[in-house]
């Protein structure tokens, strides 16, 4: 079953200091693209025929991928006068994935899936995600559910952190002060399973986000179901955000690292 991941966004200017010169897949957390991160969750899961939706300097993702072992893996360079030579260390860095790179051009999300109907086997689903969303969403137990409901898409809705404390006053004094919280409410979470049939509310003219006419379509034809998922997920908006999930991976608090190095 293929992983397809929207990992064509353009440099945004909240994240300015991790895309200035890269595209966001690439924004680094823990030393690892956050693009990385998602794919070890789904890999985690048995998982590893991934496709990556790119846009802008699609280059530099594929180079990522193309060095890879060189990227993440401790080696020894020997230089001589006619050839060079390499020896791997720390082999459990490798990983056993399948990748297809889909150029997709400066396009939206609902255009850019579209393209990539050729590289999905007839009549088979699909899991479809975000590059920048992290999360312990149990892929397993998705799958499942979306199966027993039986609609086109399946849509994971998320309880996210409310980014600012709430503070209240009253005559100049505060009166309640409360960190963040998560908020009650569920928000798309990405993390979607798409049957093939997906495919035919993507036939709009011009450009269009997937999730605006395809998904609103689907609500109003009862066939997009919904996975409720209560526990971590976090997604990278800002620098801030960045920093913070690489606190918590350096004080071994990532809680969207299921699998094992």
């Amino acid at each position: 079953m293929k992983v397809v991941i929207f990992a064509g966004g353009r440099r945004g200017i909240r994240l300015r200091e991790d895309t200035e010169y890269r595209p966001k897949a690439l924004a680094p957390v823990g030393g690892y693209p956050i693009v990385w991160h998602v794919m070890n969750l789904y890999s985690y899961y048995g998982f590893n025929d991934f496709v990556l939706l790119l846009g802008p300097d699609s280059y530099q993702i594929k180079s990522y991928f193309l060095n890879y072992n060189e990227m993440v893996r401790n080696f020894t360079l020997e230089l001589g006068s006619k050839s060079k030579s390499l020896t791997f260390q720390n082999s459990n860095a490798s990983r056993d994935w399948k990748i297809a790179f889909a150029d997709t051009g400066v396009t939206m999300t609902g255009r850019s899936l579209a393209q990539v109907k050729p590289l999905i086997d007839k009549g088979s689903s699909f899991f479809l995600t975000y590059c920048d969303t992290l999360s312990n969403v149990n892929i397993t137990d998705l799958k499942r559910f979306h199966e027993a409901m039986g609609r086109v898409v399946t849509i994971t809705g998320a309880h996210p952190a409310f980014p600012l404390g709430i503070v209240e006053a009253e005559d100049g004094l505060v009166t309640t002060f409360r960190e963040k919280k998560r908020l009650e409410g569920l928000v798309n979470g990405g993390f979607f399973v798409c049957d093939y049939r997906v495919f035919d509310y993507l036939k709009l003219a011009g450009d269009f986000m997937f999730e605006e006419e395809p998904l609103q379509k689907l609500t109003q034809e009862h066939e997009l179901a919904l996975f409720e998922h209560k526990d971590f997920w976090y997604r990278v908006d800002t620098h801030k955000d960045i920093e913070a999930l690489e606190e918590m991976w350096n004080a071994d608090k990532a809680l969207w690292k299921v699998w094992q190095d």
